[in-house]
């Protein structure tokens, strides 16, 4: 599950401003940011359209550059966190904020928000730069933030990125079982509501790992943030209450579910859906398909050497809107004309009709 994802939007500028995101439904969304420098601080974005289009809610309107985390429990009642250890709540979908005090001692920042049900809350802190040990601290509220026990903590001696084991990613299956990742690869599991958490492995890297979801169908899925490769970005899942995992090909730098309904986004600032409960795969054996040449001017061939009955073509802009659909039967090679597109990057997109498989190759289209 999670393999592939569908191209739903681009968000202009997101590289620039993109910290969190998050679905408390299939069709709301919402995206916050912010840039030190330029204009945009304190970015609040919301869709009620499955990512197609956004809006702004909130902007310049408190101190600092960012809003950095943000969790929603339903469309209207939200969390988002900013610079300083600002905790701000909405009960109205973002049109109002109540400011919120977390008992950490001395100056903090606030690592991740997470809601696992309608009135429990967790919230992970660390102590401010400015003194050689840092505290890590993760806090739990059951009324929506009007109380708070601590339920995790842990101190860094002469704190520097080496032994940093901070937690970034927090989400809970129930109200007992949940999960916690970090920084340097930590990752914990709790079944007693946070009063426990046991160290599991993930990789045995220095990635960190940046944000934990669960679906419905219980699949974990876990992103990781650099220190791998060159930096690249990975995505971990698991289908068995994270005894083992598997690592799945993108890059993004997010993920939020809500159900079997999934939406990422990667490094390009583009956002992507996937729905668990369709079971859909990508064809695996990319030698049985070909699609050629992939910088178009008139027409681009797919050449078919395994037997698919029914197939249908689809092609599709950046934005994720289909262009254009053929259906064709029996076809081992199959001609397909783009001379009707404009210059610019598209998707050619060939469904098996049967199996619900599919394989997906970028094309540029070229105007002389």
């Amino acid at each position: 599950g999670g393999l592939t994802y569908d191209s739903v939007q681009t968000i202009f500028n997101i590289g620039q401003w993109f910290n969190d995101m998050d679905f408390p439904t299939t069709e709301t969304g919402y995206i916050s940011g912010g840039t030190a420098f330029g204009d945009y601080r304190n970015v609040l974005l919301k869709t009620s359209d499955g990512g197609i289009t956004w809006d702004s809610i909130s902007a310049n309107e408190y101190p600092g550059y960012n809003f950095i985390h943000l969790d929603f429990i339903d469309e209207n009642i939200g969390f988002v966190s900013g610079e300083g250890g600002l905790l701000l709540k909405t009960e109205n979908g973002g049109g109002n904020f109540t400011e919120i005090n977390i008992p950490h001692p001395g100056n903090y920042e606030i690592l991740k928000i997470h809601s696992s049900s309608d009135d429990i809350i967790y919230v992970s802190t660390i102590s401010a730069w400015g003194t050689d040990d840092r505290t890590n601290k993760l806090f739990k509220s059951t009324t929506q933030g009007t109380d708070w026990t601590e339920v995790y903590s842990k101190t860094f001696t002469e704190f520097d990125f080496t032994n940093d084991k901070s937690i970034y990613g927090i989400n809970f299956l129930n109200d007992d079982i949940g999960y916690a990742c970090g920084a340097n690869g930590i990752f914990l599991k709790t079944e007693n509501g946070g009063g426990d958490w046991l160290e599991q492995t993930i990789v045995s890297d220095t990635s960190t790992l940046s944000n934990i979801e669960i679906a419905d169908d219980g699949s974990l899925f876990v992103t990781s943030l650099y220190a791998y490769a060159g930096n690249n970005r990975r995505t971990f899942t698991s289908d068995n209450s994270s005894a083992t995992w598997e690592v799945i090909p993108h890059d993004f730098r997010q993920i939020s579910f809500s159900g079997n309904v999934g939406y990422a986004i990667n490094e390009n600032g583009t956002l992507c859906k996937t729905d668990l409960s369709n079971a859909i795969q990508v064809i695996k054996e990319l030698e049985n398909i070909r699609i050629y040449p992939t910088i178009v001017q008139d027409n681009v061939h797919i050449e078919i050497r395994s037997t698919i009955e029914e197939v249908s073509v689809e092609i599709v802009n950046e934005l994720g809107q289909i262009l254009k659909t053929m259906n064709y039967n029996d076809s081992a090679l199959i001609q397909v004309d783009l001379s009707f597109l404009n210059a610019g990057t598209y998707f050619v997109k060939l469904n098996d009709e049967s199996t619900k498989e599919y394989f997906v190759e970028k094309v540029i289209k070229i105007n002389f």
